[in-house]
This record gives structure tokens, sequence and C-alpha cells, in this order.
């Protein structure tokens, strides 16, 4: 079975994204730590998401201004997900280390990859 993968049909990923960004936030506000690649998966889900209601309503998927890690920005989710923590200590701990927002909720990748190879070495 390693290896395998599990499809989820495009009309069902909101629901998936939603029940599991609900449980893994308050697994983490408990105190939980995310595996690796949880934050990955969690906005996949959300961008596959959002694709399918914009199929669905008829709109185009080309122009959507969904920002991905390429992108040069990382949204606090994200933060959160690669410190394992809750979103509002991931905001405490980048601005603790001196780190501002590019814009509301993001953060420079560079910035957040910085903080996460430091707090790797402690």
């Amino acid at each position: 079975m390693e290896g395998e993968g599990v499809t989820i049909p495009a009309p069902l990923c909101g629901t998936v994204w939603r029940t599991l960004r609900g449980a893994l936030a308050r697994h983490r506000a408990d105190g939980g730590h995310l595996a690796p690649g949880v934050a990955e998966l969690l906005e996949e889900l959300r961008a596959a998401a959002l694709t399918h209601t914009l199929e669905a309503s008829g709109h185009s998927t080309t122009q959507v201004p969904d920002i991905s890690a390429s992108s040069g920005e990382v949204h606090t989710d994200r933060l959160a997900g690669l410190l394992g923590c809750t979103d509002r200590h991931a905001r405490r701990v980048a601005r603790a280390a001196g780190l501002k927002q590019t814009r509301r909720g993001y953060w420079a990748a560079a910035d957040v990859a910085a903080l996460e190879a430091a707090r790797r070495r402690r």
C-alpha cells in the first residue's frame, strides 16, 4: 500500500479542506504538532476547492489570483504548519524574530525559511 494515494473528487475538496483545517487548528491549539507536508496538503485542497468552485460557477480559472509558495510569500497558516504551532503563536514567533508581514497574513518566503532553519538548529 506504500506509495498509493487517495483521489478526492473535486466537489468534495472544499468540505474535506474545511473539516481538516478545523481539526488541525484544534490539534495545534492543544499543543499538537503537524506532520511534515500537512500544511502543503491543506493548501492543495484549498486551491482545488477554489478551482472547482470557479469552474462550477462558469468563471475562468486561468485568472485566479491565488498565491502559491513560489510567489515569494507564505501565508500565516503555512508558517504555523512549518513551525508546528497555532497561527497566533506563529505570528508571535515571527514578530519576536523581527519579521514583518509583507501584507496582511503573508510573510516573505525567505524570512520564513530562515526562521524555520533557525528553530530547527535549536
